[in-house]
């Protein structure tokens, strides 16, 4: 039998501390593809939410997850896409832990339900396939979860997902670093992110890095 504990109230506390950026949206201004481009994508990330959990191995595991709801508020379509590594280093050199990227559905980003056993058993799956590719139609609106899979307790602390955004919103985390310094967001205007938490300073104010996690795209008429 699975165990697992909600941990809000603690993930709540730790909020306390945490800059939350949203939403995060691309301007207008240019005609792209044929289409006259009236707004974009507009991106609210809810607050952190946690469990941890056994496995049938008494292994203990930890995930935290940020609620996200990508809206277009535009006249055309537009195409988001994202693609995750299995696994990434803590940021850390003195910690080995590693931790996973794992996109959860809908019913994750709701208040008050239910997790169940076959909740837990599909995030082992979802995690080997971490990757989403979704359209969104003019006014159309998509919601999903996002969150990272560590062992738990951490062995000096655990990665908490912030915000998840596009590059219009760097300018907001410039105290970040890339976790992949080759991704120029000077280069890649329609750049998908992911910002992550970690480890307090010594300002009580989480360190943090971004994600390079996908892009967003127009598609031709």
């Amino acid at each position: 039998m699975k165990s697992y504990t909600i941990l809000g109230y603690v993930l709540l506390m730790f909020l306390c501390s945490c800059l939350k950026y949203s939403p995060s949206k691309v301007q207008d201004s240019n005609v792209i593809n044929g289409y006259n481009l009236k707004s974009g994508l507009l991106i609210n990330n809810g607050i952190n939410r946690g469990l941890a959990f056994t496995d049938s191995l008494q292994n203990t595991y930890a995930i935290t997850y940020i609620s996200v709801t990508i809206s277009n508020d535009s006249t055309i379509p537009i195409q988001f896409s994202t693609n995750f590594n299995l696994d990434y280093d803590h940021p850390l050199k003195e910690s080995d832990d590693k931790f996973k990227v794992v996109i959860l559905p809908e019913q994750w980003t709701f208040d008050g339900f239910e997790i169940t056993d076959s909740m837990i058993n599909d995030i082992y799956r979802r995690h080997k396939q971490p990757k989403l590719q979704q359209i969104l139609k003019p006014n159309e609106t998509f919601r999903f979860a996002i969150g990272t899979l560590r062992p738990s307790p951490a062995k000096i602390c655990g990665i908490i997902p912030n915000a998840f955004f596009i590059n219009d919103t760097t300018e907001n985390f410039k105290h970040c670093n890339w976790l992949k310094q080759n991704h120029n967001t000077s280069k890649t205007p329609l750049l998908i992110g992911l910002k992550l938490d970690y480890c307090h300073n010594n300002g009580n104010v989480p360190n943090c890095m971004l994600l390079h996690c996908g892009t967003m795209s127009y598609p031709k008429k």
